[in-house]
């Protein structure tokens, strides 16, 4: 969800490089080490042991291949519509994941799914 503020900063000021480091640096750092550090952990649980390894680098290659290897051709067929298409590419697929994680996380409140990864406090 950091691509398009990140990337508005960046092309409100040109002329230095401080919105570039500290908005990719940090504001995409951050965003990674937060989605980087728990994916594996989160993903992993969805699928039974038996298939766990093929399923997670199957799931895990078909979306870094077709999120990440179409990106470029993408984001270049929409730059001439619009000088923000890197921001708004990457803050579409954030916003797919967050309401992903929205949803796995409501259907494990009511029930509907187990998610071992949150388990109940215990007296």
């Amino acid at each position: 969800l950091t691509g398009l503020p990140v990337y508005w900063w960046i092309i409100q000021h040109p002329q230095t490089v401080w919105p570039a480091v500290f908005g990719v640096g940090f504001g995409f750092g951050i965003a990674q080490a937060l989605a980087g550090s728990t994916i594996y952990y989160y993903c992993s649980e969805l699928f039974s042991t038996e298939i766990r390894q093929t399923a997670m680098g199957l799931a895990y290659n078909l979306s870094v291949g077709i999120v990440g290897g179409f990106g470029p051709l993408m984001v270049d067929s929409l730059i001439h519509t619009t000088k923000f298409a890197p921001g708004i590419y990457i803050t579409t697929w954030g916003t797919i994941s967050t309401v992903a994680l929205v949803v796995a996380y409501r259907a494990h409140a009511s029930g509907k799914a187990k998610l071992v990864h949150i388990r109940e406090e215990y007296p």
